[in-house]
């Protein structure tokens, strides 16, 4: 984020405070993304790095959570783009439904031609992978170019709002 959000706590007469201790959430509205868009890269990301640390196999000679921890990844980050689609005029051309159901339906291919490989011992089962892996990571880069380039650059606004 080339512009970075200014969290400020201020009380009720609009006066800066400097010491505060509440906890504070703050959220991007930036007009880009949906719940469930971001639920499902967060899925995905947090089920990628447990790919990382789940050895294949594990010293116990399963690799049943490596599976399982790769399964996520693939099927949240395939089904993202269409989660995080918009249906308004002003919305930058990857985010656009027709765009982002297309994007998920190449994604959704190949991880299916992975699986296919993977159950059949085919011999492209490594290739299938990268080439799934490298659409997945990707299609972000194509999101955030297509925003760039549609002039949503708009700088963040946070929301705040205070617990005690």
């Amino acid at each position: 984020m080339t512009t970075q959000p200014i969290i400020e706590v201020r009380d009720a007469a609009g006066n800066l405070v400097t010491t505060a201790t509440p906890t504070i959430t703050a959220t991007i509205a930036t007009g880009g993304g949906t719940v469930t868009g971001s639920t499902a890269t967060a899925v995905g990301g947090v089920a990628t790095f447990l790919v990382a640390l789940l050895p294949l196999p594990s010293p116990s000679g399963s690799a049943a959570t490596h599976t399982e921890a790769a399964s996520t990844a693939f099927i949240a980050l395939a089904v993202w783009p269409v989660l995080a689609a918009r249906s308004r005029p002003d919305v930058p051309m990857a985010l656009r439904r027709k765009v982002a159901g297309t994007a998920t339906l190449v994604l959704v291919l190949l991880v299916a031609w992975l699986l296919v490989e993977l159950r059949s011992g085919g011999p492209a089962v490594g290739l299938s992978e990268r080439v799934a892996a490298a659409a997945q990571a990707l299609w972000p880069l194509a999101v955030v170019l297509s925003c760039r380039w549609s002039g949503h650059r708009r700088p963040p606004r946070a929301k705040v709002s205070t617990t005690s």
